[in-house]
């Protein structure tokens, strides 16, 4: 009878070893550029991760959600790594991943980014009052809980100002106001918030910059390396000087600034919460002086209003470059966002 052979040593490595998951397999997918992280029933506020830099113990209400806008073409593995500290700081609060896309950067129009939001922030809507309810307090922010928005680059800027304008109602089209109107004249109605986010704490890791064909163009070319990388510079230059000249026509604006002027609108991200940004010298595709800029800027709006706690907080890091400041200083990073999101009286 004939034996058969023992699987060979390489067979015996491969079976052996486990798959890999994918990094960000705790998040379901509400939408194409939509995640959502619901975390296990928890009785205690105390984070026990041994980490230091990420053990915290808070001593009022954990945020209701926490809203990430990551980079364009962001890696997930990258993505799980903020993910994670989150949990390890806020292990009870649902998290809500929101990627960014070429087209959003780029051709997408405004309306159509709202659009494609809505479903996922009538999902947030639900996990808000759901954690509030439960948590038993309500309010803007504060002890309440409240979202805490954390947006890098310019893309992640760019993706949480249309969360923000799709949570207040959005602004509606030609097309989508004629909807509204067959919709009451066929006796239905359409139901608008015009709210600003429940907003916890803002906090900006390299944005908002200013339009800049050079670094727009290193910004989107990033992902790819090599010819592609060249070939691809070769087309976005042309590509961002025409934008730039569309740009000044009357009425015609580029999303680079609208994207700084949304982020400082009250009807949008509140004033009086707290913010944070985070940037360095070395970011070829978003100037530090500009970041700084805008951060001038939402301190002087908050002046009369009263608002305490941290205000505007601006950290600098050096030898960082583009979205790499918590690679380079966890410690002062995640630092100051305990600090932030936990310092809202």
């Amino acid at each position: 009878m004939p034996r058969t052979p023992p699987p060979s040593p390489g067979a015996q490595k491969e079976k052996a070893a486990p798959p890999h998951p994918h990094p960000l397999a705790a998040f379901t997918r509400l939408a194409p550029t939509a995640y959502l992280y619901t975390p296990a029933p928890c009785t205690s506020t105390t984070s026990t991760n041994p980490n230091p830099t990420t053990t915290t113990t808070t001593s009022h209400q954990p945020p209701a959600l926490i809203l990430l806008a990551t980079w364009y073409a962001a890696a997930p593995a990258h993505i799980a790594k903020y993910a994670a500290q989150y949990r390890a700081l806020y292990p009870r609060t649902p998290q809500l991943l929101l990627t960014s896309t070429l087209a959003d950067a780029t051709w997408r129009p405004r309306g159509a980014q709202e659009r494609g939001l809505r479903d996922v922030v009538g999902v947030a809507r639900g996990v808000v009052a759901e954690a509030e309810a439960e948590r038993g307090c309500r309010g803007r922010g504060g002890k309440s809980g409240g979202i805490v928005v954390h947006a890098f680059s310019n893309g992640g800027a760019l993706t949480a100002c249309a969360f923000a304008r799709a949570w207040r109602g959005g602004e509606c089209a030609g097309e989508e106001r004629e909807g509204a109107g067959k919709a009451k004249k066929a006796g239905g109605s359409r139901s608008r918030s015009n709210t600003a986010l429940p907003l916890r704490a803002l906090l900006l890791d390299s944005t908002p910059g200013r339009p800049s064909i050079r670094r727009g163009a290193a910004a989107l070319a990033a992902a790819f390396g090599g010819l592609t990388r060249i070939l691809l510079l070769a087309a976005l230059y042309p590509a961002f000087a025409l934008l730039y000249l569309l740009t000044r026509l009357p009425r015609v604006s580029d999303p680079i600034t609208r994207v700084r002027q949304e982020l400082l609108d009250d009807s949008l991200f509140a004033r009086a919460a707290p913010r944070c940004y985070f940037f360095s010298g070395e970011d070829e595709m978003v100037g530090w002086e500009d970041v700084v800029a805008h951060a001038g800027e939402a301190r002087g709006l908050r002046c009369g209003l009263g608002a305490g706690g941290v205000g505007v907080r601006e950290v600098r890091f050096e030898g960082s470059g583009h979205v790499r400041h918590a690679v380079v200083g966890a410690e002062r990073y995640w630092e100051a966002v305990r600090g932030v999101v936990g310092g809202v009286e």
